[in-house]
């Protein structure tokens, strides 16, 4: 698959300056950034479905000043 990419000169430029300093491939790098963005999107999207399910187990809810007064 081939991807193009366009960026402003600024941001361009902070991406090849980032990618020289670290000895970085900046194909391997646009690779590795993507992935680590769908592990987090994937990350929350678990994380908020565990807590919903703990919510339906549980509804209990409590307002700001009940778990500021518990702390």
């Amino acid at each position: 698959m081939t991807i193009s990419i366009n960026m402003n000169e600024t941001d361009s430029a902070t991406v090849k300056k980032f990618v020289t300093e670290n000895n970085l491939d900046m194909e391997q790098f646009f690779i590795q950034a993507i992935l680590e963005r769908i592990d987090e999107e994937e990350d929350a999207a678990r994380n908020y479905a565990e807590a919903m399910a703990e919510y339906e187990k549980n509804p209990k809810t409590y307002r700001l000043v009940e778990v500021d007064a518990a702390q």
